[in-house]
């Protein structure tokens, strides 16, 4: 999906209670890791494939977007564009998700080479990653702030993340791909499946009302594997 970060509108995050107890909690220097020995948690494969939704058949998810099916899949198993009306059984979808994520697991990796973080806040960014590309990722603030030790900032720039660039990417003239003035529409589908990668950023574990909320806005999926 084609999204771009919010620059005109601010986000407050929700305040939730986490399963650690108390709000979200905030992580000290010591529990976090090189971010080479990390990868995709359960928790957060399974928070990815309920915001994400399953989906039988390849279509556009909105209107101007690429066709995606299973997970969110946009190439199938050859690595190929997915294309309108392909077809995808859950297990291959699940499998090809997977994939897909290790995938952009391994490019944001090579993009934050250096960086220790906790294992939510690494389930946050891939989840993240997930559905707006790991280019988008490695090319935001998020970068510049994990490499200053601005980890709570950080943490708070994947609310900005919830607007579709409705028409393709341009070069400005810093050579840098932007969607064009006025393209950028929020969508408010995306507002709680960023506030939940927020919260689990920070430490929160799928919660119950962001599994609601994920649920409400993009449909139940997955749900044998939720507590």
């Amino acid at each position: 999906m084609a999204l771009a970060p919010r620059e005109s509108m601010h986000v407050q995050p929700v305040e939730m209670d986490s399963p650690f107890g108390g709000a979200a909690m905030t992580a000290t220097l010591a529990q976090r890791v090189a971010i080479g020995a990390l990868s995709l948690s359960a928790v957060g494969l399974t928070a990815y494939v309920v915001r994400e939704g399953y989906a039988e058949s390849a279509a556009p998810p909105i209107a101007g977007d690429v066709p995606t099916y299973g997970y969110g899949s946009t190439v199938d198993a050859r690595g190929k564009p997915v294309v309108n009306g392909a077809r995808i059984a859950p297990v291959p979808a699940l499998v090809l998700a997977q994939r897909d994520l290790e995938m952009k697991e391994g490019r944001l990796k090579a993009c934050w080479a250096g960086v220790k973080m906790t294992q939510y806040e690494y389930d946050a960014y891939v989840n993240l990653a997930g559905n707006v590309g790991d280019a988008a990722v490695c090319d935001s603030s998020i970068t510049v702030k994990l490499k200053a030790g601005e980890f709570d900032a950080a943490c708070r720039t994947i609310l900005d993340f919830s607007k579709f660039c409705t028409q393709p990417k341009i070069r400005n003239a810093a050579g840098k791909k932007v969607c064009p003035p006025g393209t950028l529409k929020v969508l408010p589908g995306l507002l709680w499946p960023r506030q939940c990668e927020y919260l689990r950023c920070k430490g929160a574990v799928l919660d119950a009302r962001c599994i609601e909320e994920m649920r409400r806005t993009r449909g139940a999926a997955f749900s044998e594997a939720l507590p």
